[in-house]
């Protein structure tokens, strides 16, 4: 009777505390889902014979390609140097490229980049642009597009544009609206795609420093030795994600390998030399706090052509030998370290190097042969451990004055606080006022010397009485937001002026409750 008089009051009640704002939970959680290169070793046609210019094992450094070998380039994500690498379609009727991205897809932007950053002329003018299309079918009815300024320069390694509003596109175009020729070194094209497991997307990574190569080559901006190269599986064997060939290639996977480069491969981060590799940094932000599981780190992994000896150079001296693991769970205000795991007098972690394709025949000294996939060099076990950041500062590499990664990956679960045991009024820690709680204070109203928080005594004087019922009236309503847990502290501790008239409406409730209670 008594729980049925307050149930007819609760409407009463709630419409007199509406002034007491709900928190709602306003974040968003992570959906399995990350952003990837979705063009990656897409097929690529031209309107005429392409021709193109590739690294290889020769003299000169290069070899002259042509036909779909040649389309392909764009879409390979080949390692980016001086000037080889790049592909153009015909002159006939102006140069273009179709991407075929196997099925349709949202996107979400476009990176381009030409041969090399002082060669955008080739690509697009002030007046004669480069127009880039995006639709469903290969003939661009109804097709979304853009086109790529005529100011860029030495300065603009890579243009990238937002595309959000492109939907639905499987073919992306594009066109130099001229005869000239469409010399393009890197297409990139990137939607949100299924990711592996608990694996954690749309981390992003900033670091102290990065290789900047200046004037002929690439700068800082372009896809080559960024830090967020770390974390968007550029480089990455899964990178892509699903297709309808290959629906269980989902980007994050453990399994995936860190693709061996020549030096200048796009999918690194690589400090340079005179920024003190030894204290360069990279710092990952998780996008949210996890419970972490752990993180996955691929090392450097590249070679290099020398063509002044015909042979291989190993790079992968350039990784990082000994580091300093941190995290911080409140945005990098604070770090703490990691146990230290390897006793080197500096650092607490040992990541091991990185291996090249060497040939041993057992006769001969070994000689290297290549780059080759790798693993992961280093599983760092992070369980228990709650952050939004994680650091890692170089303290020392495997011979190198110049340092950097190829891929670095974390694993975990969403973290939500636990519910505060003192918000006044919620006599059952469930972090909301509301009937429920209404009910455990009737049920226990009057109760004197011994009573708890969960009978009702919210001001602990060991009675449940007017007092507590004012509180409650003061927060009835209240909803605990995990997205903003220190807010509890808006709740009232004590009644504010006005919630004179909320508490007579609680209190007619309880009084009338009682009533019944002692008729009963």
């Amino acid at each position: 009777m008594m729980w049925m008089c307050l149930k007819a009051n609760r409407v009463a009640v709630v419409t007199a505390l509406a002034l007491v704002a709900g928190l709602a939970w306003t974040g968003t959680a992570w959906a399995g889902t990350d952003l990837a290169n979705v063009a990656f070793n897409k097929t690529v046609t031209a309107n005429q014979n392409a021709q193109g210019r590739l690294l290889a094992e020769t003299a000169s450094g290069y070899q002259i390609v042509s036909g779909s070998t040649a389309c392909q380039i764009i879409t390979s994500e080949l390692p980016v140097t001086w000037d080889l690498n790049w592909a153009y379609p015909s002159t006939a009727g102006g140069g273009w490229f179709t991407i075929d991205l196997g099925k349709e897809y949202d996107l979400s932007h476009i990176e381009i980049q030409p041969r090399r950053n002082d060669r955008w002329n080739y690509i697009t003018s002030a007046t004669q642009p480069a127009l880039v299309q995006g639709a469903a079918d290969e003939s661009m009815s109804g097709a979304y597009s853009f086109t790529v300024p005529g100011s860029l320069g030495t300065s603009d390694a890579t243009y990238t544009r937002s595309v959000s509003d492109w939907t639905g596109v499987r073919y992306i175009k594009i066109q130099r609206t001229s005869t000239l020729d469409l010399t393009i070194s890197q297409i990139r094209v990137f939607s949100r795609v299924d990711a592996w497991g608990n694996f954690i997307g749309d981390v992003t990574a900033t670091a102290t420093n990065t290789e900047n190569r200046g004037g002929d080559y690439l700068t800082q901006d372009t896809v080559q030795f960024r830090a967020s190269n770390l974390v968007d599986h550029t480089g990455m064997t899964d990178q892509g994600g699903p297709t309808p060939d290959n629906p269980t290639n989902l980007v994050g996977s453990p399994d995936a390998l860190s693709r061996g480069y020549g030096e200048w491969g796009p999918g690194l981060w690589m400090s340079n030399s005179s920024g003190k590799a030894e204290q360069a940094a990279v710092t990952f932000d998780l996008g949210g706090t996890y419970n972490l599981d752990q993180m996955l780190i691929w090392n450097f992994n590249a070679v290099d052509w020398a063509t002044s000896t015909q042979a291989y150079v190993d790079r992968t001296d350039r990784g990082i030998k000994q580091a300093l693991i941190e995290y911080s769970a409140d945005g990098g205000d604070t770090w703490t370290a990691l146990a230290d795991t390897n006793g080197a007098s500096s650092g607490n972690y040992t990541i091991p190097r990185a291996q090249p394709d060497w040939y041993d025949d057992e006769l001969n000294p070994p000689s290297l042969v290549g780059a080759k996939d790798n693993p992961y060099q280093k599983a760092v076990d992070m369980t228990g451990i709650v952050a939004n950041q994680v650091r890692i500062t170089t303290k020392g590499t495997w011979g190198s004055s110049y340092v950097g990664l190829s891929e670095v990956r974390f694993y975990g679960d969403l973290y939500t606080p636990p519910i505060p045991t003192d918000i006044p009024g919620d006599a059952n820690n469930d972090g909301n006022v509301d009937a429920v709680d209404a009910k455990m204070m009737a049920d226990n109203w009057g109760k004197s010397g011994d009573a708890a928080w969960a009978d009702g005594d919210f001001n602990g004087d060991l009675k449940v009485d007017a007092k507590d019922a004012a509180i409650m009236a003061a927060n009835w309503g209240y909803i605990w937001s995990p997205a903003a847990p220190a807010e509890t502290s808006a709740v009232a501790a004590v009644p504010e002026p006005g919630t004179g008239a909320l508490l007579l409406t609680l209190l007619a409730g309880l009084a009338t409750a009682l009533r019944h209670r002692r008729v009963a």
